[in-house]
């Protein structure tokens, strides 16, 4: 009786283990054509099972302490103590509209979606957000800081917004319990807090915002209003060459308006923050100039 229980066991464990890689070699077969296929129908039944195998696998013992560096169409970050992993992706539905998912994970795999409705340019920096009206993003950096109400997580993340302008933004995550609140009055300037930072930009310019660990500042393009480019794009917002950042003094980020004084005739081009990445991936803080018919 003992060896049929042993028997049992070890078929369970095998087939439970073949399960798991036949997710995993569906993930991986659905990111490539999500990614990388020429047809619309084809990237877009893709991604329906991307998402669906994508969550499934979430469920999967040990899912949380899988690294994740075999799946390259997706951003995974997690904080130095690994409370949590933060997933996005990107899928692009054609040559000018982009759709963003999200997902917070937790050691006991239990998981939240980050949802929310796309919708036309607001002033983004001034409300709270929940998991399920989320500002969707492409996150490429988290890092953490302890503000007066305690750990708060600070995301960087990117977003093809349309076919003239990308977004990027700074905004923090806290979280209590299972409960995530995106965008807590943290960045201060003229007396004033904001929740976070948003910069709007042609899209045909690079943009660069990052933590400065040299100088210990956010630090990001200066950007001025100029005629675009591109046919029909008017007005939009490019890189002068300076930069201007954020400190942190007492818990808040506090303005530090010039942080180099020359002004550049054109704007520097800075490598990205992601380019070990591995050809073809999504996962990128700048993204190529798009091609136009």
């Amino acid at each position: 009786m003992k060896l049929f229980f042993s028997f049992l066991l070890v078929v369970s464990t095998s087939l439970s283990a073949m399960s798991q890689y036949s997710v995993k070699d569906d993930l991986f077969f659905y990111g490539d054509i999500m990614i990388n296929a020429q047809e619309t129908s084809s990237r877009e039944r893709a991604q329906a099972r991307f998402y669906e195998e994508f969550k499934a696998l979430l469920t999967q013992d040990a899912s949380f302490e899988d690294d994740w560096s075999w799946l390259k169409w997706i951003s995974v970050l997690s904080p130095a103590e690994n409370e949590f992993k933060l997933y996005t992706w990107e899928w692009k539905i054609d040559e000018d509209n982009f759709q963003y998912f999200g997902f917070i994970q937790f050691p006991d795999n239990s998981y939240i979606e980050l949802t929310g409705e796309p919708e036309e340019w607001v002033d983004l920096s001034y409300d709270e957000r929940s998991s399920d009206d989320w500002i969707s993003a492409l996150y490429y950096k988290i890092m953490e800081y302890d503000s007066p109400d305690g750990k708060v997580y600070m995301l960087f993340g990117y977003n093809q917004f349309n076919k003239f302008d990308n977004i990027k933004l700074v905004e923090t995550l806290a979280i209590n319990g299972k409960e995530l609140v995106f965008g807590k009055p943290a960045f201060v300037k003229e007396g004033r807090s904001k929740n976070r930072l948003v910069l709007k930009y042609a899209d045909d310019a690079v943009v660069t915002v990052n933590y400065n660990t040299d100088l210990n500042l956010l630090m990001y393009d200066h950007l001025i209003p100029r005629i675009g480019r591109l046919d029909g794009q008017g007005e939009t917002y490019l890189p002068d060459g300076s930069y201007e950042g954020y400190t942190l003094s007492e818990g808040r980020w506090k303005y530090v308006e010039k942080i180099y004084d020359h002004i550049y005739d054109e704007a520097p081009r800075p490598n990205p923050v992601l380019n070990n990445r591995p050809k073809g991936t999504i996962v990128k803080p700048q993204k190529e100039k798009k091609k136009r018919n």
